[in-house]
C-alpha cells in the first residue's frame, strides 16, 4: 500500500551542501535486496536540513568502486558510503577509498580489540580474516562500532587530488548503521554543516478516490508556483499522496507556507477526499473518527474474509469503538449470525445489495453497534457469472439513525487485489459517512 510512483514538480534550489549517498553491493544491482539504506539515510539527513542530492548504487568490483568514487566526490561535498567493510575478498571499499585518497591503510589496534570482545560476547572466537576490519585509512576519523565488528570512518578530502568531498563509510547492515550514524555521525554532521544547514519542512496529504491524472489536472498550476515548495505526486495502489517539501527562510517561513499550501490543496482537491496527514493510516484515520463522535462499529464480511476488522484492530486502542466481526461465508452463517432472510438469499443471491443491507442491519442490530459496514462479493478466481461477473462487490451501510445505503464496486481480476480493493472502498465508504453524516445519499467513488 505504500506509494509507487511520483509525479514530481520543479525542485526548489538546495543552497547547501551537495549530498550524495554511494550505495555498495551487487546485490543491490541484482534486484536481491532493496536499497533500504539509502532511503533510511536521506529521511534522518532531511530532517536534519541537510537533504540528499542524488543516490547512486555500485556493485563490489574494484573498477567500478574506484570510478564511481572518482565521479561521487569531485561533485559532491559530502558522500556517504554503506556496505563494502566486511571481511570478504568482496568488501572492497576500505582499500579502494584509501587508493582514491591517496592514503595508507593502518591498523587500528583499539578496532581490532574490540572486534574481537564482539566475538567472543557471542561465544565464539575471531577468525584471522575479520582482522581486515580494523585497516582503516591513514587519517581518518574512526567510528567504533559497539552494534556490530566493522568500524565506520570519517575521511576529509586531500589538500590535492580533485576530490572534494568529505567522505564518510558506514556498515551496511542497518542494525549497525543506523545507530552508529545516530549516535556518533549525527552530531558531527551538525557540526561540520552548521552554516549551510537549510529550514526544511513537509507535509503530506493522503487521498483517496481520486485518481493521479485527475489530481494532477486540478493542481497542476501549483508546480513550480513558490521556489520555496516543492509538489509532488505519490501513487500507490489504491492511493495518491500529495507531498510538500518547504525550504523557506526560516522554521516560521514553513510554517507558513505549510497554512497557506494545505489550505490550496484542500480547496483544489474537496477536503472530503483528504483523510488524512503524515504518518497516520487509513484505519487509523477512521478510528479517530468514531473515537471523536464517541460511536461504535461493527462488520460483516463474507469475500473479505476478516481483512477489514484485521485492518481496524491493528491500530491500538481499537476496542474503544469496534465491538465485534463476522466473518459469514456460507449462506447458512449470514442467515444464522445475522438474521439475513433466507428468501432473501434465494431471490436475489449471497452477491447483491439486497444481501449486502441485510448483512448490515443484521450486524447492526446484533452488535448494538452505531454503525455496521458490510460485504459481499466474489473474489475469485472462479465463481463468476456474465451477470455478476468475478470483482463485482456491494457494500452495505447501518447509519445510527437506522438507514441503510448499500454501493456497488467493479475490481479487479486478481483475487489479493479484489479483497485489498474491497477493504479500502469499505472503509472509506464508513469514513466519508462519518465525516458528513447525513451525506450518505453521496456514495464515494471507487477507489
Amino acid at each position: 500500500m505504500d506509494p509507487a510512483t511520483e509525479t514530481s514538480g520543479r525542485l526548489p534550489a538546495h543552497p547547501g551542501p551537495a549530498i550524495w549517498i554511494l550505495s555498495t553491493g551487487t546485490e543491490i544491482l541484482q534486484g536481491l535486496y532493496p536499497d533500504t539504506n539509502a532511503a533510511w539515510l536521506s529521511r534522518e539527513l532531511f530532517g536534519l536540513g541537510l537533504p540528499v542530492a542524488r543516490h547512486m548504487a555500485v556493485a563490489d568490483e574494484h573498477g567500478a568502486l574506484r570510478e564511481a568514487l572518482e565521479l561521487v566526490c569531485r561533485s559532491a561535498d559530502l558522500t556517504i558510503m554503506t556496505g563494502g567493510l566486511g571481511p570478504t575478498a568482496d568488501d572492497l571499499n576500505r582499500a579502494t577509498v584509501a587508493e582514491a585518497y591517496g592514503v595508507r591503510l593502518r591498523e587500528d589496534t583499539r578496532a581490532l580489540e574490540q572486534i574481537r570482545r564482539a566475538f567472543s560476547s557471542r561465544g565464539r572466537q575471531m577468525a584471522a580474516s575479520n582482522a581486515v576490519q580494523a585497516l582503516i585509512p591513514e587519517g581518518a576519523e574512526i567510528l567504533y562500532n559497539a552494534w556490530g565488528t566493522a568500524p565506520g570512518f570519517l575521511l576529509r578530502p586531500p589538500p590535492r587530488g580533485g576530490l572534494r568531498a568529505t567522505l564518510l563509510a558506514l556498515p551496511g547492515p542497518p542494525r549497525e548503521m543506523q545507530p552508529m550514524f545516530q549516535q556518533l555521525v549525527r552530531p558531527r554532521l551538525l557540526e561540520l554543516f552548521a552554516a549551510d544547514r537549510r529550514a526544511v519542512g513537509t507535509l503530506t496529504l493522503h487521498t483517496v478516490g481520486l485518481a493521479e491524472s485527475d489530481i494532477n489536472d486540478r493542481i497542476r498550476d501549483l508546480f513550480g508556483q513558490d521556489s520555496k515548495v516543492n509538489v509532488a505526486l505519490l501513487a500507490g495502489r489504491w492511493r495518491v499522496d500529495v507531498r510538500l517539501t518547504f525550504q523557506g527562510d526560516s522554521p516560521e517561513d514553513n510554517a507558513a507556507l505549510e497554512t497557506r499550501w494545505r489550505e490550496m490543496i484542500h480547496d483544489r482537491l474537496g477536503g472530503i477526499n483528504i483523510w488524512g496527514e503524515g504518518d497516520v493510516t487509513f484505519p487509523e484515520a477512521i478510528g479517530r473518527l468514531l473515537s471523536e463522535r464517541r460511536e461504535t462499529l461493527a462488520l460483516a464480511e463474507s469475500c473479505t474474509g476478516g481483512l477489514i476488522a484485521k485492518q481496524i484492530t491493528d491500530v491500538p486502542g481499537s476496542s474503544d469503538y469496534f465491538l465485534e466481526g463476522f466473518v459469514v461465508y456460507s449462506n447458512e452463517a449470514k442467515i444464522r449470525r445475522l438474521a439475513v432472510p433466507e428468501a432473501l438469499l434465494a431471490t436475489h443471491g449471497a452477491v447483491s445489495p439486497e444481501v449486502a443491507e441485510a448483512m448490515a442491519r443484521g450486524a447492526r442490530q446484533a452488535t448494538g453497534a452505531d454503525w455496521a459496514l458490510s460485504v459481499t462479493g466474489i473474489a475469485g478466481p472462479g465463481g463468476g457469472t456474465p451477470e455478476k461477473p468475478v470483482g463485482l462487490m456491494y457494500f452495505g451501510l447501518a447509519a445510527p439513525d437506522g438507514r441503510l445505503k448499500h454501493r456497488r464496486v467493479m475490481g479487479f481480476r486478481d483475487r489479493e487485489a479484489i479483497r485489498e480493493l474491497a477493504a479500502v472502498t469499505g472503509l472509506d465508504i464508513l469514513r466519508r459517512a462519518l465525516v458528513r453524516y447525513h451525506g450518505l445519499d453521496e456514495p464515494p467513488e471507487a477507489a
